[in-house]
């Protein structure tokens, strides 16, 4: 029942454009990464594989089993545990929007993933990209699909862990957050709610302060 009361919320008409606008952000979503892609398959054509620069064949059984192998189990634990980082805030700052926590959103709004992070990334990827373009396919074929595909997977992935992890801007953006929290400067509202937080604190000590003064002098004067 509540499904269906939130499907149909809205007329058709506005629910087709929102389908539209969402189908069109998916493809130029998908699209973009070919724009690294498309040069990088385009460099293995001209550079490797009309170069003939490949392993030998006696060293493919090692370079495919031990090296790639390994190249990519460490790619993929390191693009896990850095994907699932950057989407725990990206749903923590979703909720913050829901819940009207401005607080919470301007902890999260500088919250970037390291630099060194993204370069030991970049390294693996570098890593398992030149291990596939450096095999020896039977024809040009198979190496175009093989060495395209990967291509496009890398940076895919480099370009959906970048999106996540700034969600106020990009591509893919909460749309749901007020325009008035993007103007917020993050650094100067924390040091504004330090100051406010330290004087709220000053003030309860000099009301406490003032309190015992009080307790003191009733007690003097009902002892005199």
């Amino acid at each position: 029942m509540f499904k269906r009361a939130k499907y149909f919320n809205g007329g058709l008409g506005k629910r087709i454009q929102k389908t539209m606008e969402t189908m069109v952000r998916i493809i130029l979503f998908l699209l973009i990464p070919t724009l690294v892609s498309a040069p990088a398959t385009a460099f293995w054509y001209f550079f490797i594989w009309k170069k003939d620069i490949h392993f030998p064949l006696e060293m493919e059984t090692i370079v495919t089993c031990a090296w790639l192998a390994s190249f990519v189990f460490f790619y993929g634990l390191i693009a896990s545990v850095i994907f699932g980082r950057a989407y725990d805030e990206y749903k923590d700052m979703r909720m913050s929007v829901k819940r009207h926590d401005l607080d919470n959103f301007i902890n999260l709004a500088d919250e970037e993933v390291s630099l060194l992070a993204y370069i030991l990334l970049f390294v693996l990827s570098f890593s398992v990209w030149i291990s596939f373009a450096c095999l020896q396919y039977p024809s040009l074929c198979y190496g175009f699909v093989l060495v395209a595909s990967i291509s496009y997977v890398l940076t895919l992935v480099f370009f959906v862990i970048g999106e996540i992890d700034n969600p106020c801007a990009g591509f893919w953006y909460i749309k749901s957050i007020p325009d008035e929290w993007l103007y917020i400067n993050p650094k100067e509202y924390r040091k504004e709610r330090r100051e406010r937080i330290k004087k709220e604190l000053e003030e309860k000590e000099a009301l406490w302060q003032k309190k015992q003064k009080e307790k003191k002098i009733i007690i003097l004067l009902s002892e005199n």
